[in-house]
């Protein structure tokens, strides 16, 4: 778990510093806008473009994992995605940025499912939820790390003949590049693979197989049941699972690429904004944990699921009935937005692993769902913020 909940944590910073560098060091006109000469529509065309990439490759990736190792699998996704990461820093026109974001999303796609489809190889039906939100909240802890990191990394401006915004990239990328390699070597791929002991005995090992002949995932090895990835499709459920999704995380990735930018907009400077970005994070990182907890510990998905949106949807009206001069009563509202909506996210997908049988299942209607539902990303990052300084 914890080299996965740091490889998910390099995953979203790497996404999402993009919303950093677009007011890093507004004040001196040095984002990533003004430097390269791109617009607000451009900047979010380059955006939707990451989710283009993302969507295409999802489902096609998480079956490679029927086929390939997860740490070799895993290794290539990240490797290629640190690669292209580090390359943002080149970026010299517009249509550079929207390449290079498409190939981010498409080396990046099936991470996400992918894990949540290897956790199926290590851990219980009644155990997905506390699995999925102790891997997932690497996504809030991103948004306080990364928040605190672009906070330094605006002071680098100019050094070196770098802008912030291009240290940005250049500090997440090569991390992500080391973190593969070492995901490649240390990485256990199934109970059945283990065969060192430094970490888990021979008892434990075998423990763990037990465990999940009882209530686990049922495995076909490298086999893709064609029938089985057709039934994925055609059953209702899992249409209903990328519904839910679809809203959530369309929310999720809206406060994720735009909350330093509503910050910055409410009078904040942009090093104030980068600040005040990982609050929201940190409250979202506790609740996560507290909900997953009450759903495993009550077997229990919907109450919880239901009671993290209600959460969310009270932070939103917040945010968006709240005077526009009452600056504390809208960062308070995305304070509870945040809170509510990452906290759906890993019993939705709790939720979903509970109803997979087989392996093939599992990684046809994790990815359906991850792909399909991140249409609503793109809706999320459509909207165009003007910055006035």
């Amino acid at each position: 778990m914890p080299i996965t909940f740091i490889a998910y944590l390099l995953s979203i910073v790497d996404r999402s510093n993009v919303s950093y560098a677009k007011i890093a060091n507004a004040e001196t006109r040095n984002t990533i806008l003004h430097t390269v000469g791109m617009t607000n529509e451009q900047f979010s065309v380059a955006l939707a473009a990451f989710f283009v990439g993302y969507i295409v490759f999802e489902i096609p990736s998480n079956l490679i994992l029927k086929k390939v190792s997860a740490p070799v699998w895993f290794a290539r996704i990240m490797i290629t995605w640190g690669i292209v990461t580090t390359l943002q820093v080149l970026v010299k026109e517009p249509w550079h940025f929207t390449l290079l974001r498409f190939l981010l999303g498409a080396c990046e796609a099936g991470f996400f499912p992918g894990v949540v489809y290897y956790l199926t190889f290590w851990y219980r039906k009644q155990e997905a939820a506390r699995r999925i939100a102790a891997f997932y909240i690497a996504t809030t802890v991103a948004g306080v790390i990364g928040g605190a990191w672009a906070y330094g990394v605006q002071m680098m401006n100019r050094d070196s003949g770098y802008y912030g915004w291009q240290w940005l990239f250049l500090t997440s990328g090569v991390p992500t590049i080391a973190v593969g390699c070492i995901i490649w070597y240390i990485l256990p791929n199934t109970p059945e693979s283990v065969t060192s002991t430094w970490w888990i005995t021979p008892a434990e090992r075998e423990l763990a197989i037990q465990r999940l002949r009882v209530d686990g995932v049922a495995r076909s090895h490298e086999k893709i049941e064609k029938a089985e990835v057709l039934g994925v499709f055609l059953d209702i459920k899992n249409w209903m699972f990328v519904i839910m999704y679809s809203g959530t995380v369309m929310c999720a990735n809206a406060l994720g690429l735009f909350l330093p930018t509503i910050i910055f907009m409410l009078g904040y400077k942009s090093l104030d904004a980068t600040k005040m970005s990982i609050a929201p994070y940190a409250a979202a990182t506790v609740l996560t944990l507290l909900i997953a907890h009450v759903s495993d510990r009550t077997r229990s998905r919907a109450y919880p699921l239901i009671a993290t949106s209600l959460i969310a949807v009270v932070g939103f009206t917040v945010l968006v009935a709240s005077d526009y001069t009452n600056r504390s009563a809208k960062y308070g509202g995305a304070i509870i937005a945040t809170s509510g909506v990452f906290a759906s996210i890993p019993i939705v997908f709790g939720w979903l692993s509970n109803n997979l049988r087989t392996s093939t299942t599992a990684a046809t209607a994790i990815a359906l769902v991850s792909s399909v539902g991140n249409l609503g990303s793109v809706v999320a990052s459509s909207r165009d913020f003007e910055l006035s300084a």
